[in-house]
């Protein structure tokens, strides 16, 4: 649906994801690589906002995990808001640009800290209005 230039993103500390790191993914398979791993590793390494289906959405190639959101009548629920706020600030401006801003009432992730980072700011506010 609509990718993104977008190859490194950092914070306050320094670099906190670099898919250009992932370059080497580009050459063929070597013979000590599995091609099946080879295969589904440049898969991952596509990144950007992707239509799964009418109302839900993921994010993808901006972190180690893949953002989903899916959208309801009173806002959207965002499941695994990724590992850090900076990530989680990278992938709402694609999702933004292409679907408007949405309130954020609710959250699923692994813990509290975890569905902080979906704010996409260090303070924990909610970006999300």
């Amino acid at each position: 649906m609509a990718g993104s230039s977008a190859a490194e993103v950092c914070g306050d500390d320094g670099e906190v994801w670099d898919l250009a790191a992932y370059g080497f993914l580009d050459a063929d398979c070597p013979p000590t690589a599995n091609p099946s791993l080879w295969r589904q590793s440049r898969l991952a390494a596509l990144h950007g906002l992707f239509a799964v289906t009418e109302g839900i959405y993921q994010v993808r190639g901006f972190d180690l995990s893949n953002m989903t959101i899916v959208e309801g009548d009173s806002g959207v629920l965002v499941i695994d808001p990724l590992i850090s706020t900076e990530t989680a600030a990278a992938v709402l401006a694609p999702y933004r640009r292409h679907r408007g801003d949405r309130r954020l009432p609710r959250c699923s992730g692994p813990g509290l800290r975890h569905c902080d980072t979906v704010s996409g700011a260090p303070s924990g506010a909610n970006a999300w209005g």
